[in-house]
């Protein structure tokens, strides 16, 4: 046995930890023992006399116990520890500068819808059927809130809702008490049907019922429903009328109190605050160019998708289009830095590099991030090691793939885990494992 790797695991998370032993080359576990400590490790690695590959983590305890028990052991730091260091403290930079949500321009737009005057006194149920159709075909919030003339807070609660949830939500509290009152109608239509049925007059029933004779005779009548006679119906504005010279005085920029002086004088009997409100809507809808929503609008995007960038090399698809990835740039220079820090460092791992780790170094040393010489700082401490991960191919898969299999078995253990009796199984698991594939 020359070529192996070590990893810690838990006995007793935060308490308690062992190490354990895997060989490289017919992937058995060695042993195992009581504790991570150096002096412990380095006596345990001196009883394997033969040992001349080592790959482990980053650990300095590692380290300083293979290198006292076996000087001239060749020692391979784990790739995907050193990966996943750079990208924790890549993570940890980018939650320090950025915030949970990033606002950039929108960088795709469709052609937003043209704007109907019209919609200013459109049912608002009809305005959420519109709003589903616009979001179906691609518009955005805001274009939507544009085009419909409601408020952008609005459009998105809405179009949040399930088609069920809107139904829901459409039901008005005036829809609620018609609906409870056509019920109790409808039973009182019932019950005067029935007593008239059994032979009751309806003299006799507006007596029993306490009703008017006139209205026992309408709820006889067959086409008469429990529904009233103006549900559905839209009430017609006082300024229905003026509405095309409304919109030409706008227009020619006369004030809210210039048009609700004229509107008077043709008589106009309504309130001023109604036609300033319909005045103000209507401005916005005639003076606000839709060309320029692009520069007006704006989107968000969550901090955990540009974390998502440190976790995807260049060729590989992102929720994020190139567009906003650029306008992300923009607002934080560094980040693009960094990500593509991380890119080449992942490159240099994969096409075994050693000639560019030098220069990747200063680099990144360049770049004036605290955590990112943190990083550094344990790449220079561990610089062998880091370059023999670089030229050789083994790496410590093999010992977290035993640790995931030990950690079962100590599940399967629970209320009798002694170290000792763990050791025995899986050492005896390996064994007959061996002899049944040999």
């Amino acid at each position: 046995m020359k070529r192996v790797c070590i990893d810690d695991f838990a006995l007793k998370k935060r308490h308690t930890y062992g190490t354990i032993m895997v060989d490289l080359d017919t992937h058995q576990v060695v042993d195992l023992i009581h504790s991570r400590d150096g002096e412990d490790v380095t006596s345990w690695l001196k009883t394997f006399p033969n040992l001349e590959i080592v790959s482990r983590d980053g650990s300095i305890t590692y380290a300083h116990s293979i290198t006292e028990a076996h000087p001239k052991a060749i020692q391979i730091s784990d790739r995907f520890h050193l990966l996943q260091n750079l990208t924790k403290y890549c993570t940890e930079f980018f939650k320090s500068v950025v915030k949970a949500n990033v606002k950039i321009p929108v960088t795709i737009l469709k052609e937003v819808p043209p704007i109907d005057v019209n919609n200013l006194n459109m049912p608002f149920t009809e305005k959420v059927k519109m709003a589903n159709g616009l979001m179906d075909n691609g518009y955005t919030f805001h274009q939507i809130a544009k085009a419909l003339q409601m408020d952008i807070r609005t459009v998105k609660k809405i179009l949040s809702m399930s088609l069920n949830e809107q139904e829901e939500y459409l039901i008005s509290t005036m829809k609620r008490s018609h609906k409870h009152k056509m019920l109790q109608k409808e039973k009182q239509i019932g019950e005067v049907r029935q007593l008239y049925r059994l032979g009751n007059s309806q003299r006799s029933i507006a007596r029993q019922l306490g009703l008017d004779r006139r209205t026992i005779s309408k709820y006889l009548n067959p086409e008469t429903t429990g529904m009233h006679a103006n549900l559905g119906q839209t009430r017609t504005s006082m300024l229905d009328p003026y509405k095309e010279e409304i919109k030409r005085y706008v227009t020619n920029r006369y004030t809210s109190v210039q048009i609700d002086a004229i509107l008077r004088r043709k008589g106009y009997k309504g309130s001023t605050s109604t036609v300033r409100h319909y005045i103000s809507k209507l401005k916005k809808s005639l003076f606000e160019d839709p060309q320029l929503l692009h520069d007006k609008e704006f989107e968000f995007v969550k901090r955990r998708e540009i974390i998502a960038l440190l976790f995807h090399s260049k060729k590989t698809k992102t929720k994020l289009s190139e567009e906003q990835i650029k306008e992300i740039y923009k607002l934080y220079p560094k980040i693009e830095s960094v990500i593509d820090l991380v890119n080449d460092f992942r490159d240099i791992l994969r096409k075994k590099r050693n000639d560019a780790l030098q220069g990747w170094m200063e680099r990144a040393t360049a770049l004036d991030i605290q955590l990112l010489k943190s990083f550094l700082n344990g790449i220079e401490r561990d610089l062998t090691a880091v370059k023999n991960a670089i030229a050789y191919e083994y790496n410590n898969g093999l010992a977290e793939g035993k640790i995931n299999k030990l950690k079962l078995i100590k599940r399967t253990m629970y209320g009798r885990c002694q170290f000792d009796l763990l050791r025995n199984k899986i050492l005896l698991l390996e064994y007959e494992k061996k002899v049944l594939f040999n």
